[in-house]
């Protein structure tokens, strides 16, 4: 991407000792967790540059979006953009969470790849959940599945057609080694 490099090299706040990354699936944005500052950052590619869009925080509630305050974002470490491009999900080791957001996919929209806050699946799943930090999606997006590397767990989660997540699959706990 031509420009990229130059943008990348200007330190954005929020995007501190970044764990993961990933593009949405129109290519059109970034997005970037950082346990550092326990937030998730939405980069536009904007003819060739990445520019910060949006930083969403743990414990910040975000005027610009109709969600609530963000909970479930603390010591974020993967980040997945589901296929149809509408929602983002956040495995956050420090909560042992999954956490949910929705995304505006409309490229006409004046807030075009910005998030909401949605949920966070937490509280009722441990130790399965606990200190999750990987997820990952079916490939035709109806469930999503969350390791935990305290446990070596996995949860399987069945997604509905608003991206929300119901248990659907608790492995057995894992024996280390």
């Amino acid at each position: 991407v031509n420009g990229a490099q130059d943008a990348m090299s200007v330190p954005y706040a929020g995007l501190g000792q970044s764990t993961d990354a990933v593009f949405s699936p129109d290519g059109a944005h970034v997005y970037v967790v950082s346990p550092v500052t326990d937030s998730l950052a939405t980069l536009s590619l904007d003819s060739g540059m990445l520019l910060m869009a949006e930083l969403e925080q743990e414990g910040t509630d975000d005027p610009l979006d109709a969600g609530p305050e963000v909970t479930g974002l603390t010591n974020p470490e993967d980040v997945l953009v589901s296929a149809d491009g509408n929602h983002v999900y956040v495995a956050a080791s420090g909560d042992s969470a999954i956490t949910h957001f929705t995304r505006d996919s409309d490229s006409s929209s004046g807030s075009f790849g910005r998030l909401s806050f949605v949920a966070s699946y937490t509280d009722a799943l441990e130790p399965a959940l606990d200190s999750v930090n990987r997820i990952f999606a079916s490939s035709d997006g109806t469930a999503l599945y969350a390791v935990s590397a305290q446990t070596g767990m996995v949860v399987g989660f069945d997604v509905d057609g608003r991206g929300a997540l119901t248990v659907a699959v608790v492995s057995p706990t894992a024996e280390p080694g």
